[in-house]
């Protein structure tokens, strides 16, 4: 149901990560989650890797009044623990693809990362991607293995449609991997 213009509506679609090996069994998946933030952004206490569960996950979007914040972070879910040699996140690279309707603002990268931004990001249409020191990120904190990329807010009151992950535009698919020695 359509209300009144002053009402933000933002409808979200999540993406699941193509396959990493031949037999289509990769673990991941990056989706979004959209609430309405404080603009504390990577630092959002119910974004804590440990508060962070597929019960709190929310891609459904959010109708809300026109002036608040709408935080979207980009998270992935699947990580596997770190383990001896194995296990976290080692890099990702995805796209991101929204309506002109939909007004996004900054991106900050989350967990210490190095991040490579395509020309215009985060533009509907462009792509990013992310590795971390060391060749790994670990996410031990829930049984989910879920952990926030990075971030960035939607303009209230201006912003309506949909927004969702999209492959990489210059490899042309969306790709994730663990650490492996």
């Amino acid at each position: 149901m359509w209300r009144s213009i002053g009402l933000v509506i933002v409808f979200m679609v999540f993406s699941a990560v193509p396959p990493l090996d031949a037999d289509d069994s990769s673990p991941y998946s990056l989706l979004m989650h959209v609430k309405v933030t404080s603009y504390a952004g990577c630092m959002d206490w119910d974004m804590d890797d440990v508060r962070l569960d597929c019960g709190v996950i929310n891609t459904d979007g959010i109708d809300e009044s026109p002036y608040a914040p709408i935080g979207v972070w980009i998270v992935m879910g699947g990580v596997p623990p770190c383990e001896g040699t194995d296990g976290g996140i080692g890099g990702v690279q995805f796209g991101i693809r929204y309506e002109d309707t939909v007004q996004v603002n900054g991106w900050s990268l989350c967990n210490s990362g190095a991040g490579i931004a395509g020309e215009g990001w985060p533009d509907s249409g462009t792509g990013y991607a992310a590795a971390w020191p060391g060749g790994c990120y670990c996410v031990t904190e829930n049984d989910d293995g879920l952990t926030k990329i990075g971030y960035f807010y939607l303009i209230s009151g201006y912003s309506h449609g949909g927004i969702w992950i999209a492959e990489h535009p210059e490899v042309g698919y969306v790709e994730a991997s663990d650490w492996r020695v």
